[in-house]
């Protein structure tokens, strides 16, 4: 299999690159390029490198799960710095030579592999009796579509998460919405409901990108389970509370037989695929949402209503409530920049948008340009960390373009947006 390097969500790769070199590449033109020139290109190749180095963490975490991240992206780190070394020393005739020579490979592959968001939306508050609605249900959006969003799957459903297998490049997609979980295999040409009649209100869905016949889906009744590729469902409670409300269910990024999921009474975990339920040390009430450090599978994050964020360190056995510069109790969104996971980002009931740039130790809002407060969902492009896309309640989605600093309307006006995911291909 074949590696592609994630470069950027809305660019092609030639646009980055001097149009004196471009120019030469399509005329098949070898001549050296001038100092100028070298000295331009050399910086956009450096920042490609730059760019690279900071994405293979992200693209070998989902490619070989099992593998020690950490260590390989520490030997790219050497290798893109010996890189760009080595091109420094290079004159302009070889300089030249080696840009032509690569960029057609580049190209080829970088192009290949853009960002895709898409949007659960629960309801619209355009809603008006008579006339002509807007759709809710799942939206996504293309590289460049700016506001611009498309509807796929069922009209009129209430859609509150979503997911997708990442092998499939977006033909398996994942809907969970309130009459029970739909799912396509066709990249959205046709959809159909897996679950039965008696299994509504599905909150969360999570596959497990390891294994394509499993998911997990967390429902208002407590967790369910395929391990058929969603032709049966079973009933996965043993241990939790009853009857269970669970909003969130995660699978953990170092064992796929370790799950974390929220419920009204804490946060409880499984070591055994959700055969059976143990309490963590969390006892506080509603528990909206559960997340994972990327790296750290010890560490975890909860957000909750009334109650705050807490952080545990110790795979939830000690839990403390991280506050400083939170002025808000309810948190229904934490989530990871996951090429920087010192980075994090939350919102929650009128909180705006909050920021972390040291790991969930301290906290400012970010929400200059947010015309809507209730946020309750976040999202951060894993091809460019200042790219992240918010899910208000009732107004639709904001973006940035710089990491929080200003927030702009990203579409979707009056939607009440439950989920945003979004998904390199």
């Amino acid at each position: 299999m074949k590696s592609k390097i994630l470069v950027t969500r809305s660019k092609s790769f030639s646009a980055d690159l001097p149009t004196s070199l471009l120019i030469r590449w399509q005329a098949g033109t070898r001549s050296p390029l001038t100092e100028n020139e070298c000295k331009t290109t050399l910086l956009d190749v450096a920042a490609l490198l730059e760019r690279a180095e900071a994405l293979v963490g992200f693209c070998l975490s989902f490619c070989i799960p099992d593998l020690k991240v950490g260590a390989i992206a520490t030997s790219f780190r050497t290798w893109t710095k010996n890189a760009r070394n080595n091109f420094r020393g290079f004159n302009p005739f070889m300089k030249t030579i080696v840009l032509i020579s690569f960029f057609p490979i580049l190209h080829t592959h970088v192009v290949a592999q853009q960002s895709t968001v898409y949007a659960s939306v629960v309801s619209t508050k355009l809603f008006v009796v008579g006339a002509a609605n807007p759709n809710t249900g799942l939206y996504y959006q293309r590289p460049g579509d700016d506001t611009t969003w498309q509807h796929t799957g069922a009209s009129r459903i209430r859609a509150f998460g979503v997911a997708t297998d990442l092998s499939s490049k977006g033909q398996i997609i994942y809907i969970a919405s309130g009459n029970g979980l739909h799912r396509t295999t066709d990249g959205g040409k046709t959809w159909r409901i897996t679950t039965g009649w008696e299994t509504t209100e599905v909150l969360w869905v999570t596959p497990d990108q390891r294994n394509r016949d499993v998911v997990y889906i967390a429902t208002a009744y407590g967790i369910y389970k395929t391990t058929d590729g969603c032709a049966t469902w079973k009933e996965m409670n043993n241990g939790l509370a009853t009857p269970s409300f669970t909003p969130c269910v995660i699978i953990g990024h170092s064992d796929p037989n370790t799950l974390y999921c929220a419920s009204e009474d804490g946060v409880y975990v499984s070591h055994d695929a959700a055969l059976t339920w143990k309490r963590t040390g969390f006892h506080a009430r509603n528990v909206r949402v559960v997340v994972q450090h990327p790296n750290d599978p010890k560490t975890l994050f909860v957000g909750t209503e009334d109650n705050g964020i807490y952080v545990t360190h110790n795979d939830g056995k000690w839990w403390a409530k991280t506050e400083a510069g939170i002025d808000h109790t309810t948190f229904y969104t934490i989530t990871f920049d996951p090429t920087h996971p010192d980075t994090m980002y939350a919102g929650g009931y009128v909180s705006g948008v909050y920021k972390s740039v040291d790991g969930g130790m301290s906290w400012k809002r970010k929400s200059n340009g947010l015309e809507y407060q209730t946020i309750h969902s976040i999202a951060v492009d894993p091809t460019n960390s200042g790219c992240v896309y918010a899910g208000t309640i009732f107004g639709g989605i904001y973006r940035t373009e710089n990491g929080g600093e200003s927030w702009k309307s990203a579409g979707l006006p009056g939607a009440q947006v439950y989920t945003i995911i979004i998904q390199p291909y």
